[in-house]
C-alpha cells in the first residue's frame, strides 16, 4: 500500500511479514511484538510508533521517520535503515547486528544496551545520545558525530571511528581495544578507565581528560 493512512492502528502481535507500506503514515501505531520481517516501509512516517519486541529482521526502513519511536527489545538484524530519523527514539536492548544505518539521525535517542555489532553507522548523528553499555564492536562509525554522547561502558573494540567527532563525549570504561580513531576529534572527551590498547590515534585531537594519553 503506497501512502496508506494507518495512524494509530493497533497491529499488536500482527503478522506483517513482507508487507509493502511505501510512504505510509503509521504515526502512533502499535506494532508491539509484530512480525515485520522482510517488510518494506521506505519513507514511511513512523513518528511515536510502538515497536517494542517487534521482529524486524531484514526490514526496509530507508529514509523513514521514527522520531520518538520505541523499538526497545526489537530484533532488526540486517535491516536497511540508511537515511532514517530516530531523533529522541528509544532503542534500548534492540538488536541491529549487521544492519546498514548510514546517514541516520539519532539525536537525543536512548540506545543503551543495544547491539550494533558489525553494523554500518558511518556518518550517523549521535549528538547527546545515550550509548551506555552498547555493543558497537567492529561497527563502522567513521565520520559519525558523538558530541556530548554518553558511551560509558560501550564496547568499541575493533570499531572504525576515523574522523569521528567525540567532542565532550563520555567514554568512561569504554572498550576501545584496537579501535581506529585516526583523525578523530576527542576534545573534552572523558576517557577515564577507557581501554585504548592497540588503538590507532594517528592524527587525532587528544585534548581530552581522564587518561594518560590526553594532552592537557
Amino acid at each position: 500500500m503506497t501512502g496508506a493512512n494507518l495512524t494509530g492502528t493497533n497491529f499488536n502481535h500482527a503478522d506483517l511479514h513482507k508487507a509493502y507500506l511505501f510512504r505510509a503514515n503509521l504515526a502512533g501505531a502499535n506494532l508491539q511484538n509484530a512480525d515485520i520481517t522482510n517488510a518494506d516501509f521506505p519513507e514511511a512516517i513512523l513518528i511515536g510508533v510502538n515497536m517494542i519486541d517487534a521482529n524486524g529482521t531484514f526490514i526496509n526502513l530507508l529514509a523513514a521517520d521514527l522520531t520518538g519511536a520505541n523499538l526497545s527489545g526489537g530484533n532488526f538484524y540486517n535491516a536497511a535503515l540508511t537515511g532514517a530519523t530516530f531523533r529522541n527514539a528509544t532503542l534500548t536492548g534492540a538488536n541491529f547486528n549487521l544492519s546498514e544505518i548510514k546517514d541516520v539521525d539519532f539525536t537525543g535517542a536512548n540506545l543503551s544496551g543495544a547491539n550494533f555489532q558489525d553494523a554500518d553507522l558511518s556518518n550517523a548523528i549521535m549528538t547527546g545520545v545515550n550509548l551506555t553499555d552498547t555493543n558497537l564492536k567492529s561497527a563502522d562509525l567513521n565520520n559519525a558525530i558523538f558530541t556530548g554522547a554518553d558511551l560509558s561502558g560501550a564496547n568499541l573494540q575493533n570499531t572504525g571511528l576515523g574522523f569521528a567527532i567525540l567532542e565532550n563525549a563520555t567514554l568512561n570504561g569504554a572498550n576501545l581495544n584496537h579501535a581506529d580513531l585516526g583523525g578523530a576529534d576527542l576534545r573534552g572527551a572523558n576517557l577515564t578507565n577507557a581501554d585504548l590498547t592497540g588503538a590507532d590515534l594517528s592524527g587525532a585531537d587528544m585534548h581530552c581528560i581522564g587518561n594518560p594519553i590526553c594532552i592537557h
